[in-house]
């Protein structure tokens, strides 16, 4: 996950927060900025067992509430993730093309 602070265009990514919080515990969390999570974490022990699993969605809604934008990523991060095209949007798309081009 990738989120850039509008403010600055600072870009914050968050690379395997479920291994991270599982064997850092509170202190990644922490470091991330997710203080109520790690205070649940030292108070509660057996969190430190749970939360690692939903690590990833607490991470994202942190940065989120601050403001923060989630940049798109793809599998080989070259760019951002195309929007899928429905197939009669698509096909109106083609049917221009051969209107404007000529190709049949």
């Amino acid at each position: 996950m990738k989120f850039r602070n509008p403010a600055n265009n600072h870009i914050e990514e968050i690379d395997s927060p479920l291994l991270w919080t599982f064997l850092l515990g509170p202190f990644y969390l922490v470091y991330k900025g997710a203080w109520a999570w790690a205070l649940l974490c030292l108070l509660v022990p057996i969190a430190w067992f749970i939360v690692p699993f939903f690590a990833e969605e607490i991470l994202r809604k942190q940065y989120l509430q601050k403001g923060w934008i989630e940049e798109p990523t793809t599998d080989d991060d070259v760019g951002p993730i195309k929007p899928k095209r429905s197939a009669s949007h698509q096909r109106k798309l083609e049917e221009a093309a051969r209107k404007t081009f000529g190709k049949s």
